[in-house]
């Protein structure tokens, strides 16, 4: 701003890791601020004012005492390269069987945030992986699992899984039929949404020795476990139309090569603390069912909305000069750090809005920079109101 840019005493404060785990807004110490109206500038909607946002909290889910065998001799495990979900064929010992090294792949996923897009009903490369799975074991009970291995973020819906399986080579057919029920399932369920989606039989590289594979009782238990899981919207709200007031995102899973555990990741949000509390009871009980273990971490608070809030009313009419009408005033379905300073600092008034911001928290993430210009100038309209407000 200019030097001749009116304003009120300013305290800026800058925090690290908000798209990660906001342990800058956790850790922060809340005595180092004296103000009592907080501008937060992390929204994804110009035109849009946030008065309120959902709390959270991450789970980790162990399921261990999985039971490996070695591949049979004979059985030529292939490596994936396709950094997808990939099957891997080997030779069938006791068929005979000649080693077809080929991998499979579910692309093309839109993915996305897991609060602002988990009500859209997206596909989750994880939950897709697991039915696929079940479905090619349905139709091929010779097929064994090895590796799955999917989504790196809590906070991301999960588009790409990389997986190995052995297949006994005379039932490649077998197990490509099974691929392309799965494929015509998922499309009569997520095609309008999932228009680049694809699953595919491709070759795959050699992998080293000594590779094992997990039993048909211990793979299934697994992705049994998987499936149950509840993934998506929990419930929508009742105070606020349009808002999702409860969610659970099944965001990471890994079973490496070796050893007997598989674990998996999931974030769930609600703007109703006990309702948090009871989806990830629900998140217990399956994990408790199937063999498990879960750890919960600590929640982070939500953020209540005040319709009468003063910083409100500021905004409004920063918007109302600007755009010549009012903003969209909404609460949002993901976690803003006004949620943590707000319950270190009571009492504080708070608004959040921001420039326009697609495929927030993935790869395809991108600022609509002709919005950048208006939301400075909105800004620098509520601080010139502030300026002038009796302190």
């Amino acid at each position: 701003m200019d030097d001749t840019a009116t304003l009120p005493p300013l305290e800026c404060l800058f925090t690290i890791d908000e798209e990660t785990g906001m342990t800058g807004a956790i850790d922060f110490d809340a005595s180092m601020i004296t103000g009592d109206t907080l501008i937060n500038l992390d929204t994804e909607e110009f035109g849009s004012v946030y008065v309120g946002c959902a709390g959270g909290g991450d789970s980790k889910l162990y399921f261990g005492g999985l039971t490996r065998e070695p591949v049979a001799p004979g059985l030529v495990p292939k490596t994936l390269k396709v950094p997808k979900l990939a099957l891997l064929l080997a030779e069938d010992a006791e068929s005979g069987g000649r080693v077809s090294p080929t991998s499979s792949q579910i692309s093309g996923l839109v993915g996305g945030h897991s609060g602002v897009n988990i009500h859209e009903g997206r596909g989750n490369a994880i939950m897709m992986a697991c039915s696929c799975l079940k479905q090619i074991v349905s139709a091929v009970p010779e097929v064994r699992l090895a590796e799955l291995n999917a989504g790196d973020k809590h906070n991301a819906i999960c588009r790409e899984a990389i997986g190995t399986i052995c297949v006994p080579e005379g039932k490649v057919d077998a197990v490509l039929a099974a691929l392309e029920h799965a494929q015509a399932a998922a499309q009569a369920e997520y095609g309008l949404l999932e228009t680049k989606m694809k699953f595919e039989l491709l070759d795959a590289d050699s992998a080293t020795d000594n590779f094992e594979v997990l039993t048909a009782l211990s793979a299934a238990k697994l992705y049994h476990a998987v499936l149950a899981l509840p993934h998506g919207v929990i419930k929508m709200s009742a105070a606020m139309k349009d808002l999702v007031e409860t969610s659970n995102n099944v965001a990471v899973i890994r079973l490496p090569k070796s050893g007997d555990t598989a674990s998996l990741l999931t974030s769930t949000r609600s703007n109703v603390p006990q309702a948090l509390e009871a989806a990830r009871d629900r998140l217990e009980a399956v994990t408790r069912l199937a063999g498990g273990r879960i750890e919960r971490e600590d929640a982070y608070p939500g953020w209540n909305p005040n319709m009468a809030s003063p910083v409100l009313g500021v905004a409004k009419r920063a918007f109302n000069q600007l755009l010549q009408k009012d903003p969209e005033v909404i609460a949002i379905h993901a976690g803003l750090e006004c949620g943590l300073l707000g319950d270190k600092k009571p009492g504080l008034d708070m608004v959040s809005l921001g420039p326009t911001i697609t495929g927030a928290h993935s790869p395809d993430e991108q600022l609509l920079v002709s919005t950048v210009p208006p939301f400075y100038d909105a800004v620098a309209l509520m601080l010139k109101e502030l300026a002038h407000r009796p302190q």
